[in-house]
């Protein structure tokens, strides 16, 4: 009974974080919220001075914040559901909800420099200029989207390596750090 209290409804979570963004994070918990928060400021500084990347870019977010909000809130309820309570403490604090966010930041990245790409290379192709705007959309969105990838994982690893230092018992089963990814269980 009690476990069905804790339960969240991973429509909502989602429909928060549509709306609000990283605050909509706050319905799974205040650190899920700071984590979020941290990662769209980041993501934003560094798109808004390296790439000069327009204003409304960072609505282009909201759809990933919602899937991740989803997401993590049917991952907690999943240990609910399992019987899996240390792990659900453990879940809302804030080491875990840095991996969580950190596991989105390289996709966020690459989602961005693809909108980002397609939205410079339309004016051209609109304009008439083909070949300057097929070059833009067949050519450089895909290798600008591949290097945000890219540099957004190495970016995410360096924090998630930060985080292990920081609290090393933090678990990395619920939410593995960019780190860990491609490696054998550990």
């Amino acid at each position: 009974m009690d476990d069905d209290s804790k339960r969240k409804d991973p429509r909502v979570a989602g429909a928060l974080a549509l709306v609000g963004g990283p605050i909509g994070f706050l319905y799974l918990g205040w650190r899920y919220a700071v984590a979020a928060t941290v990662l769209f400021l980041t993501l934003l500084l560094i798109f808004a001075f390296l790439v000069f990347a327009p204003p409304w870019l960072k609505y282009v977010n909201l759809p990933a914040f919602a899937y991740m909000a989803y997401t993590i809130c049917e991952r907690l309820n999943d240990l609910l559901e399992r019987g899996q309570h240390r792990a659900v403490i453990e879940a809302r604090t804030l080491p875990v909800a840095v991996f969580a966010m950190t596991s989105l930041l390289p996709l966020l990245a690459a989602f961005d420099s693809a909108v980002f790409g397609v939205a410079t290379a339309l004016p051209q192709l609109l304009r008439g200029d083909l070949g300057g705007g097929l070059m833009l959309l067949l050519v450089v969105t895909p290798l600008l989207a591949l290097a945000s990838f890219v540099g957004f994982v190495l970016i995410a690893s360096l924090i998630d390596r930060g985080v292990m230092r920081w609290a090393p018992a933090a678990p990395r089963f619920i939410f593995p750090p960019v780190v860990s990814l491609g490696k054998g269980s550990s």
